[in-house]
C-alpha cells in the first residue's frame, strides 16, 4: 500500500523535452539497478520514442521517481518506476492522467504490450492481459504480455497537475 510520506511530495506532471535527460537517468536506473529479465541489447533504444509521446511523470524533490507515455494513437509504452519508488501507490495516480489525456483527445481505448515485470501494475488499474506476445524491439527478442482496459470508456475528467 501507499507510504503517504513518501507520496505526500510527489507532483504529478506533463513532461516537457526538458525532462528527457532525466528520463533517460530514470530509465537506467529503472532497468539496470533492479532485477531484469531483459538482456543488455533488450535495455538500450527506448530514450528516443519519448519527443512523440504524452508523457507524465511523477517528481519528488530531489528528482524524477517515475514516468509514462502514450503514443497518440492510445498505445501506451513506456513507463518506468525507480527501484526505491515502487510499492508505494506511485503507478496509479499517473495512470490516471494517462487515461484522462486519452479521454480528452478521444482516444477510444488505451493499450499495451507490457513488459513482464509491469504486468501486475498494470493489471491493478483494470488492464486485462492476453497470451504472451514476442516482440524484436532493436533486433531483440521480448517476452511481453499485451494488455487492454476493461472498461468501455475513458473517464471525462480533466488532465492537471496533481500532488499526491
Amino acid at each position: 500500500m501507499a507510504n503517504s510520506d513518501q507520496m505526500s511530495e510527489t507532483l504529478i506532471r506533463i513532461a516537457t523535452h526538458v525532462d528527457f535527460d532525466a528520463h533517460g537517468d530514470l530509465m537506467f536506473q529503472a532497468i539496470r539497478t533492479a532485477p531484469s529479465p531483459f538482456s543488455e541489447a533488450q535495455r538500450e533504444g527506448w530514450h528516443t520514442k519519448l519527443a512523440t509521446q504524452h508523457v507524465i511523470l511523477a517528481e519528488r524533490p530531489q528528482g524524477i521517481t517515475g514516468f509514462m507515455s502514450l503514443r497518440p494513437v492510445g498505445y501506451f509504452d513506456l513507463v518506468f518506476i525507480l527501484p526505491q519508488a515502487r510499492e508505494v501507490g506511485l503507478f496509479r495516480t499517473p495512470y490516471r492522467e494517462i487515461e484522462t489525456h486519452a479521454a480528452r483527445t478521444g482516444l477510444g481505448r488505451i493499450w499495451a504490450h507490457a513488459s513482464l515485470m509491469a504486468l501486475p501494475a498494470f493489471s491493478a488499474v483494470g488492464f486485462d492481459a492476453v497470451p504472451h506476445v514476442v516482440g524484436a524491439p532493436a533486433a531483440e527478442l521480448l517476452s511481453r504480455g499485451e494488455i487492454k482496459n476493461k472498461s468501455k470508456a475513458l473517464p471525462p475528467q480533466a488532465c492537471s497537475a496533481a500532488t499526491l
